[in-house]
Formats: C-alpha cells, structure tokens, sequence
C-alpha cells in the first residue's frame, strides 16, 4: 500500500519596505517614508504589519518576511531595526530584501547615482556589493545572517545567483513570471523549487486565470491580485498537479487604504483582510494536504530533496471575473 502523499508546502511571504513616496520625482517637495507605509495605523490600529501579524497568530502560521536593508541609506538603522525586533518577537522568520533604488542616498542625501531599482543588469560584482550592504544591516540589527533573498520589484537575471553564491546565501524567491517576467525564458519559472548556480530558487507562485485568442494571462498568488475562492482553487490545483512548494505574496501595506502615494487618509481595507485570513483558516483547517513553513524552517529539507518542476496552473475565468468585478468596487469605494 503506497504511502499518502506528504502535504503540499505553503510558504506566506510578507515583502515589508519603506516608501520613496515621491521623493525621487519631487525631491525638493516629499521625502521617503518609513512608519505609514508599514504599520498602517487608523485609530490608534495598525492595519498593516499589526494586522498581518494578529492575523497568523491567530491562525498559528509562521511566515517568512522579506526586509528591505538598504534603505539604510537614507534612514539609518532605527526605524526599520524597530520593525525587525517586532517581527522577531512573534516568532517569524526574517530574510533580506533589497530595493536598490535606495543607492541614490548616501547617509539620508542624495548622491547623484541615477535612479535604478532593477537588480537584473548589474552584473556580479554589483550585485555582490547590494548583497553585502544588505548583510551589514542584518548584523547591525542583530538578526542571524540571511540565507535567502527577494529582490526589489522581483527582477533577476543569472547575475544575481551568482552574486547569492558569492555572498553565500543558496536560498532565493527572486521570480515572479506573473509581475515580472526576467528576460531570460529559462528563468520564467511558474512555481516549484530550482537550482540556478548553487542557488535554490523558489518563485512566488503564478497562474493562469484567464486564456483568449491562444494568449494566457498569468495572475500572481498574492492576496491583493487574487480573491479568496481563486487562492483556494489555486492551493487545491497545486496539489492535485502534485506541486510540492507554493508562495504566497503579500506587502504589509495591502491591508489599509491611502490617499495618494504620501499615504494620507489611511483606512482599513477590508476586503484584502478578509483574504488573508480566508486564507490562513483554509490553510490551518487542512493539515493533511498542506503545511505552512518559511524559509528557515524549509532550508534543510530543500537542499537535500531534488528539484521540484515548475507546472502550469490553471485558474477558472468565472473566478477571474468576479474578482476582477471585486477589486474595482474596491479601488473606488473609499469609506469602510
């Protein structure tokens, strides 16, 4: 009798950065902000990492958050050590993030660096330097060192890995083909677990969730870009196509309203709230089919498993529509 197959993986990733907020195009107007575009507060409530964070604990899910580290830069260590020791506290794993916009700062002044935020194109050696600056942060904050990445804007190219390798990180959830597809097809990787020069990578989940004229349209696995029921659907699709690894992405700031990129006027945003934790009660009321890891929990597992193949999901255009119908309503009824 053959054994029951093990439960699929699900991995909540929580990408958590500040926000240039229009500095870059209105410098003598706006600067960067930290405090708003994560905690999301509206009477005296965080609605965004507050609300993340209640939300898995009330579920009992880990979850892997992606810190952006250059923005030290511009803000020095403080703010966003802050955050890192709020995360800790929970329990959660942390790994890096880097958005190398950033670099247009040196001590919180402009510097005259053209403005950049793509990690693909850099090169090796370029990269290396990001991955460093990154590390640093870390040890000043006194977490244990990084061993995965997301890249800023989810953008990669084969340049990356290597400087990954370099710097000895082996973990990687540097792809989405639904956001941002990397020039080189080899890397369009839909979901599953792959090694690109001594690095596993791990893309954010993508599917299809509508197809015309021979033309499929990706949709990301992330809870702003998705309803509850086409989570569901994609979750239970993943493990009958025996998917052993997804990723689910989600920014702290997709759980709160803001008026304009200065985030003004902030209000809960309830419907993205709901999906969240649609979602974790789905995935906690069903042990036998999936488990919720992070990073750190999965690392020793995957490097000794071999890879797992990337396979086209496919959505429902009836989920597609309603959610389509959803997000609009959303986007334009302002009060709560």
């Amino acid at each position: 009798m053959s054994a029951a197959p093990l439960p699929t993986e699900i991995l909540l990733t929580v990408d958590i950065e500040f926000h240039i907020a229009g500095a870059v195009t209105y410098p003598d107007r706006y600067a960067p902000l930290c405090d708003a575009p994560i905690h999301g507060m509206v009477d005296g409530r965080s609605h965004g990492l507050g609300f993340v964070l209640g939300t898995l604990a009330r579920h009992g899910l880990p979850a892997t958050f992606f810190v952006e580290a250059l923005n030290t830069r511009y803000f020095g260590d403080a703010p966003m050590a802050a955050v890192c020791r709020r995360i800790a506290a929970a329990g959660h794993d942390i790994q890096l993030h880097l958005h190398p916009v950033w670099t247009i700062y040196d001590d919180g002044a402009r510097n005259g660096a053209a403005v950049d935020d793509s990690c693909a194109g850099r090169g090796r050696e370029a990269m290396l330097d990001l991955l460093r600056q990154g590390q640093a942060s870390f040890a000043r904050w006194g977490l244990p060192a990084p061993v995965a990445l997301r890249t800023g804007g989810l953008s990669a190219d084969r340049a990356v890995y290597a400087a990954m390798a370099a710097a000895g990180m082996d973990l990687a959830s540097n792809v989405c083909a639904a956001i941002n597809p990397p020039a080189e097809p080899g890397l369009r990787l839909l979901s599953g677990r792959h090694r690109i020069g001594g690095v596993l990578e791990v893309p954010v989940t993508s599917f299809c969730d509508w197809r015309a004229a021979g033309r499929r349209h990706l949709r990301p696995l992330q809870v702003s870009a998705c309803s509850a029921s086409e989570m569901r659907a994609a979750l239970w699709t993943a493990r009958r196509a025996g998917v052993e690894t997804v990723v689910v992405l989600t920014h702290a700031f997709e759980y709160f309203k803001r008026d304009g990129f200065r985030f003004r006027r902030l209000r809960a945003n309830r419907i993205n709230q709901a999906r969240l934790d649609g979602l974790c009660r789905f995935v906690a009321s069903h042990p036998r089919d999936f488990v919720a890891l992070d990073f750190a929990r999965a690392a020793k597992s995957w490097r000794e498993r071999p890879e797992d193949p990337s396979r086209p999901l496919d959505g429902a255009a009836h989920r597609t529509f309603l959610r389509m119908a959803t997000n609009a309503l959303n986007d334009r009824i302002w009060p709560l």
